[in-house]
Order: structure tokens, then C-alpha cells, then sequence
């Protein structure tokens, strides 16, 4: 009886970090992005991903800009979704279940170690014919 209040406590902690967004395949989601953001970051099921923002961004952030990378800087390949940046979003359209993941926005500010703390759960169905 005394692990309900641990497992519920953990289960709050949770929702409290990701806020689950369901989506169909096709669609689009906007992350809103404020002075300091230089890009995205995503969690998927091989690993960390980043996405940076061409104006925002120096050095090798610079050369991999615009294109989803690893933490090497390789470039996905699996990548079919478009990411278009705004002033004050980023529009990620054309999603599928490869997309799926923890996504956060990458602050500016280097002494900040973590994306910032509202992270988004995009979780995008793979859909299965009915044949």
C-alpha cells in the first residue's frame, strides 16, 4: 500500500515534464520559440537529435544547420517531415511515426545545460491498412 503513493507521485512528475500531443500522419505542429532559441532538440527511439536555426547559430552548429543531425553532426537520413523556422516558431509539417519523440527548444544561453523545460511528446500513429 505504500508504493500507490510513490507510483503516483512518479506518474505526476512525468506529466508535469512532457505534455503529450497526439497526431495524425500529414500533420503539423508549432513550437513556439523565444529570443534565445537556436534550435530543436528531440528524443527519439536511436537517440538525441538537434535541429539548429541558420540565423541563430556559429561555427559547427552553423554547418549543420537546417537539417537534423546526431550529436556528431551526421545527418539523419530517415528525415521526411520539413521544419520551417519563423521569428517566433518552428513549424514542423508533414509528420510520420519516425517523428515521433520528446522534443524541447535549445536555449542560447551556454552556461543553460538543458533544453528548455517544457517538453513536448509528439506521437504520431502509424497507420496499418485495413487489408
Amino acid at each position: 500500500m505504500k508504493l500507490l503513493p510513490i507510483l503516483l507521485l512518479f506518474a505526476a512528475i512525468i506529466c508535469i515534464e512532457c505534455k503529450d500531443v497526439h497526431l495524425s500522419m500529414g500533420e503539423s505542429y508549432t513550437f513556439p520559440l523565444n529570443a534565445n532559441s537556436i534550435g530543436l532538440v528531440r528524443n527519439r527511439f536511436s537517440g538525441d537529435e538537434f535541429f539548429y536555426f541558420c540565423d541563430k547559430t556559429t561555427g559547427a552548429k552553423k554547418k549543420n544547420c537546417g537539417a537534423w543531425v546526431d550529436k556528431n553532426g551526421k545527418k539523419i537520413e530517415d528525415v521526411r517531415s520539413k521544419t520551417k523556422v519563423t521569428k517566433a516558431s518552428a513549424i514542423m509539417s508533414n509528420l510520420e511515426f519516425t517523428d515521433t519523440g520528446k522534443y524541447g527548444v535549445l536555449p542560447e544561453d551556454k552556461n543553460v545545460k538543458k533544453a528548455d523545460a517544457a517538453r513536448i511528446q509528439l506521437v504520431v500513429p502509424l497507420l496499418l491498412s485495413g487489408k
